[in-house]
């Protein structure tokens, strides 16, 4: 570690920074090498504008793994699994007996009928696709979180079609929030 926050101070651009925190940020270092390769063979080409636009997704890599990263400092629990998915769940997110004031039922009661518990940030708790994929790991998240870090927690561009089916996933939401609303 000490070779790598001295690598940090003598980070002298951008790709030196990244691949320094890469070596301070558990787990980062396999979410981003690759694209740091790639972003380090094109600048060797001379190719700045696909250069830059690969670091931008290197740290974003990193901002994520930092987030949903190995160590789960934000999860208290192991991961569950349902119906196919690895989920990471906060039971920090909400408070099961807040009263939402829209339909008058409390978070237990609303998660009972499939629907998501109200937040602390005064809205539905959303369930991410880590992976941007049907089959891949899901975690609990705000929706000012999942909004506000859009661009970071999302490794699809909208480039490529979506890896989840919606009326699958909308079943699997409902299904889910019933089970969980067991825990309570």
């Amino acid at each position: 570690v000490v070779g790598d926050i001295k690598s940090f101070a003598e980070a002298q651009s951008a790709l030196d920074y990244l691949v320094a925190a890469v070596g301070i940020i558990p787990g980062a270092g396999d979410a981003a090498g690759k694209v740091i390769k790639a972003a380090e063979t094109a600048l060797k080409k001379g190719e700045l504008a696909e250069a830059s636009r690969l670091i931008g997704k290197a740290s974003d890599d990193v901002t994520s793994v930092n987030y949903f990263g190995q160590d789960r400092k934000y999860w208290s629990d192991e991961p569950v699994n349902f119906n196919g998915n690895k989920v990471y769940q906060r039971n920090d997110l909400f408070d099961p007996g807040y009263v939402d004031p829209k339909s008058g039922k409390t978070n237990i009661e609303l998660m009972q009928v499939g629907r998501a518990p109200v937040g602390k940030d005064g809205k539905p708790v959303n369930l991410h696709h880590m992976l941007q994929n049907q089959d891949g790991p899901i975690a609990e998240v705000t929706q000012t979180f999942h909004k506000d870090n859009h661009t970071v927690i999302h490794i699809n561009d909208n480039s490529i079609p979506s890896g989840i089916n919606r009326s699958e996933f909308n079943k699997w939401r409902s299904d889910y929030w019933k089970q969980r609303a067991n825990d309570f």
